[in-house]
């Protein structure tokens, strides 16, 4: 009988694992916002590779104008402006 030589192609590996979970110790969350914290007093505000400050948006219209600007100031609600001019009309019988 011919012997098959041991290829990469004819050989399975087979992972065999249960899930589990590492006890957490309950001051955990604290220490890693203060890691965080620490990092966040570390680091400089303004990123340190080259990037200059973006222009002033130009608007094509008034009215992209003011929707952005309603935004900027919290506003997300959409303006009602406009819904007037769709009005539909009972069906005939």
């Amino acid at each position: 009988p011919q012997q098959h030589k041991p290829t990469m192609a004819n050989k399975m590996t087979v992972l065999d694992s249960l899930p589990y979970i590492d006890s957490i110790h309950e001051d955990y969350e604290q220490y890693a916002a203060s890691l965080i914290e620490e990092e966040m007093e570390r680091s400089t505000p303004e990123p340190s590779f080259g990037l200059q400050p973006l222009p002033p948006i130009q608007f094509r219209s008034p009215l992209l104008e003011r929707a952005y600007q309603r935004i900027v100031a919290g506003d997300t609600e959409p303006a009602a402006s406009g819904s007037y001019k769709v009005v539909l009309q009972p069906p005939q019988e």
